[in-house]
C-alpha cells in the first residue's frame, strides 16, 4: 500500500493476472504489512489508537535506491491524552532500517524512497 501526496488517497498494488497495477483502496481503515514511501512522508496510525494502519512488531525499511535512506519517527501513547516525544530513526545510505513498532504506537511517519514491511 501507499498513500498519495494528498494524504488521503490510499492505493494498493493488485495482481491483474501477472500484471501488477495500483488501484484505489476503498477500505475506510486501510491496514497492511507492507507500505511504500516514494516522496512525501507517510503518516500512519498505530495500535495505540483506534483503527490502526500499521501493526506492532519488527519492521524493515528497505531503500529502493542504492544510496537511499529510510527514516521513521514514532510517537507512542503513554496514557489517556498523553504522548511520548517523537523518537527519530534513520538508516544508513543504501542499508535497511530495522526497528520495532511497539503496541502502544500512536503515530509513525515514514520517509524516503523505501519499501516497509513487517518482518
Amino acid at each position: 500500500m501507499t498513500r498519495l501526496a494528498d494524504g488521503e488517497t490510499t492505493l494498493v498494488c493488485t495482481d491483474q493476472g501477472g500484471d501488477y497495477r495500483w488501484a484505489v483502496d476503498t477500505s475506510p481503515y486501510p491496514l497492511s504489512h507492507r507500505w511504500l514511501t516514494y516522496g512525501p512522508e507517510l503518516s500512519l496510525r498505530g495500535q495505540g489508537v483506534r483503527n490502526p494502519e500499521i501493526l506492532s512488531g519488527d519492521w524493515i525499511g528497505d531503500p529502493e535506491d542504492r544510496n537511499g535512506v529510510c527514516s521513521a519517527e514514532q510517537v507512542t501513547a503513554l496514557g489517556p491524552g498523553m504522548e511520548s516525544p517523537p523518537k527519530s530513526l534513520r538508516g544508513e545510505p543504501g542499508r535497511p532500517l530495522e526497528f520495532n513498532v511497539p503496541p502502544t504506537l500512536f503515530t509513525i511517519k515514514l520517509s524516503g524512497n523505501c519499501v516497509w514491511q513487517r518482518a
